[in-house]
């Protein structure tokens, strides 16, 4: 099965831009691949979302930033 896994956190970038956001893996493929997450935490801070997986004790997490990685007028080469 094919699945957009921006699909499932899109609805997160909307609410939370320019956070970093912090899910749950509940269900993967066969192939280790998420097909279901749960929302648990966003915030500014990446560092603050490393310390809730830590304090959560979550084993297996998705981490995404809701924004351009890179600032206006940046380019990346690589």
């Amino acid at each position: 099965m094919i699945l957009d896994l921006d699909s499932l956190i899109a609805p997160y970038f909307d609410k939370y831009p320019n956070e970093w956001l912090l899910f749950e893996v509940t269900n993967n493929d066969e192939h280790d691949w998420p097909t279901e997450v749960q929302f648990v935490a966003h915030d500014p801070s990446r560092q603050a979302i490393a310390n809730i997986v830590v304090e959560k004790n979550l084993d297996d997490t998705l981490v995404r930033f809701a924004g351009d990685v890179l600032p206006k007028g940046w380019h990346a080469a690589l």
